[in-house]
């Protein structure tokens, strides 16, 4: 588990925990990748506030404001199709407690508030089924991710072909300025299919509350004399 705390004015961080503690395991918060899940989601509706569309019907513009939460209760009719010969891979809710598994077509902040994994995907360009026509690329919530300074996981083409994974397109990777041997996590980027350091998550999340600030812990170093060697 980890929880981190920090000033968003400032970059000073107030707590710095993690479980197993560095003692036991020898890796600090901001030396390892975890899955973000639900936390990368504030950078697909990001993208779609940039692409034209709003969050509520009721904000200012004219642009888009809803998505598509699938039709029935039960089940999701939101898929990704695979390679030929491969089933289509659908977008599933987590069951929500005294909520309906999935809502239909209802407004973004919704989708956004409750964390709805299929109606967020219905933005997604490439995902099948959705009532709604997506309005965000893949490469809009990478292009937003490495704005905000998320380095995005690696791979060496041996690992890659071992692993059955594959790297991202040499012409995206060039547009979006990131190295040729960076892992492509898929459509599903949007909810959450890659892994990123607890910290360098944060610290691109005070990007959408102001701007990006650099988060620290030292503010001043003083010598056994009481002579200041550093302010922050």
């Amino acid at each position: 588990g980890v929880a981190l705390l920090i000033s968003n004015h400032s970059g000073a961080i107030k707590v710095f925990v993690q479980e197993p503690a560095f003692k036991e395991n020898q890796y600090l918060i901001d030396q390892i990748a975890r899955p973000t899940g639900s936390a990368m989601k504030p950078f697909l509706y990001a993208a779609w506030l940039m692409k034209g569309g709003r969050l509520s019907c009721e904000d200012e513009g004219d642009g888009p404001c809803r998505l598509d939460d699938s039709y029935g209760d039960e089940k999701s009719t939101l898929y990704i199709p695979m390679a030929r010969g491969r089933q289509p891979k659908f977008i599933q809710n987590f069951p929500y407690e005294g909520r309906p598994r999935y809502v239909g077509i209802v407004e973004a902040i919704q989708c956004l508030a409750e964390s709805r994994n299929a109606c967020t995907m219905s933005a997604v360009r490439g995902v099948r089924g959705s009532r709604i026509p997506p309005r965000v690329a893949k490469t809009d919530i990478l292009a937003l991710a490495a704005k905000l300074g998320i380095t995005l996981p690696r791979i060496s083409s041996e690992v890659a072909e071992r692993e059955g994974l594959v790297t991202i397109n040499s012409r995206v990777a060039r547009e979006l300025g990131l190295p040729f041997d960076t892992i492509d996590p898929g459509l599903t980027v949007a909810i959450g299919s890659v892994d990123v350091s607890p910290l360098q998550l944060l610290r691109a999340w005070t990007g959408f509350l102001g701007g990006l600030v650099e988060p620290y812990v030292i503010e001043e170093i003083s010598d056994s004399a009481g002579n200041q060697l550093y302010v922050k």
